[in-house]
């Protein structure tokens, strides 16, 4: 994960990228959105605060901003720019580097014979 010192702060600046898994709040007016993401590097579901005028789940994001613990919502990343694009048109998993190569591949081929959940 990148991360930038920024002049004015003690928190260090970083990137977050991954899919949109639900769209918690979002205000057509302000932009202001709430969202649930499975960021890379990151096992559980992250929260990130920010701005975007349109915003759905399944769509990709990349983020930079600072992580935040709020005292009434917990820990979460506070976007200070966030970038929507249209989720992936082919099957392969952006949050799994692998993905596209052979290993993926033959980990679904083996999957979808036995049954593995997704």
């Amino acid at each position: 994960m990148a991360q930038v010192m920024t002049p004015d702060t003690h928190n260090p600046t970083e990137v977050l990228a991954g899919p949109v898994e639900r769209v918690t709040f979002h205000s057509p007016e302000s932009g202001f959105c709430v969202l649930r993401v499975k960021a890379r590097g990151h096992r559980d579901l992250v929260t990130v605060v920010g701005h975007a005028a349109m915003i759905s789940a399944g769509e990709w994001i990349t983020a930079s901003g600072v992580w935040l613990n709020d005292r009434t919502h917990g820990l979460q990343f506070k976007a200070q720019f966030l970038k929507a694009s249209a989720p992936s048109s082919g099957d392969e998993d952006k949050t799994n580097p692998l993905c596209g190569r052979r290993v993926c591949r033959s980990v679904r081929r083996h999957c979808s014979r036995i049954g593995c959940p997704s």
